[in-house]
């Protein structure tokens, strides 16, 4: 594949909901050459179990220092955080009201119900069996 374009050598293509590149080299006028530092994902029904399944994989062996898992329904965040050794270890949880710590970002803490709403409350539907 020498002399070939390096676009044309890029085997694999994900492009996470939210990306954080704290390196400009890697950023150029048609996007990013390499992984980001931070990966976001934002859980839904259709993409859910690839985002905790194949993309956690993924990220991990590209080097992603920090992964975001963000269910927004139950309002809580699975942070992955890659170790010494290159493994995303057990995420860490941060329920809504609470703060996530991103080592990445310096140790910055995020207020998560800043950016995630508040689960919704089912209302009854008056057509429960009475007690």
């Amino acid at each position: 594949m020498d002399g070939e374009p390096e676009d044309k050598k890029v085997e694999t293509v994900v492009q996470p909901d939210i990306a954080v590149f704290c390196n400009e080299d890697v950023l150029d006028e048609r996007g990013a050459h390499g992984p980001p530092n931070i990966a976001v994902e934002i859980l839904s029904g259709s993409t859910g179990y690839k985002d905790i399944t194949e993309k956690l994989a993924l990220y991990e062996r590209h080097g992603i220092r920090e992964y975001w898992v963000v269910n927004g329904e139950a309002g809580f965040v699975m942070l992955y955080r890659l170790s010494s050794d290159g493994s995303f270890g057990k995420p860490d949880y941060y329920r809504l009201g609470e703060s996530l710590r991103s080592d990445v970002l310096g140790g910055a803490e995020i207020a998560l119900k800043r950016f995630i709403p508040a689960p919704k409350k089912v209302k009854k539907s008056g057509n429960e069996p009475q007690k």
